[in-house]
């Protein structure tokens, strides 16, 4: 079981290429089984995420505009992951007052509601990461309303 005490949360890594993409296509297996097609899910594979991963990364440390903040267990096993950037949205009529979004937030399903999601999404609002800072500042859209969804 999961202890949200020993949990860290930290910045994505290059080495965190395969426990990011194992996350992403085993949640996109559990969460999305019976509503997409059997075949579709089961063609994602760990090495075509890891290859998107792998980009995302690489624009990560290019542009130190986006982030990625993974949650590994005591084990250093990841179980969880934030990733966003600045608002992708060009349409500046929607929600202007927002700087950035969570792209994606996943957290496995045996260690959800655990307390990894809130964390990694509370991470993007850290001042330290310039551009960052202020996502989901809105009390419309907290990063603790992120953490009940997740």
């Amino acid at each position: 079981m999961l202890d949200f005490r020993t949990m860290r949360i930290r910045e994505m890594a290059e080495n965190d290429i395969a426990g990011v993409a194992r996350v992403h296509v085993d949640c996109w297996r559990t969460t999305y089984a019976g509503i997409m097609p059997d075949d579709y899910l089961n063609g994602i594979s760990y090495e075509r995420s890891g290859n998107r991963w792998k980009k995302n990364l690489d624009e990560i440390k290019s542009k130190r505009e986006s982030f990625c903040f993974v949650a590994e267990n005591d084990g250093g096993e990841i179980i969880g992951f934030s990733y966003g950037g600045p608002q992708r949205n060009t349409n500046t009529d929607f929600f202007p007052e927002y700087k950035g979004e969570i792209y994606a937030a996943y957290v496995l399903k045996a260690q959800q509601q655990k307390g990894a999601g809130r964390p990694t999404c509370k991470s993007a609002r850290n001042p330290a990461y310039g551009t960052r800072n202020g996502f989901y500042d809105c009390q419309r859209f907290s990063p603790e309303s992120v953490a009940q969804v997740l």
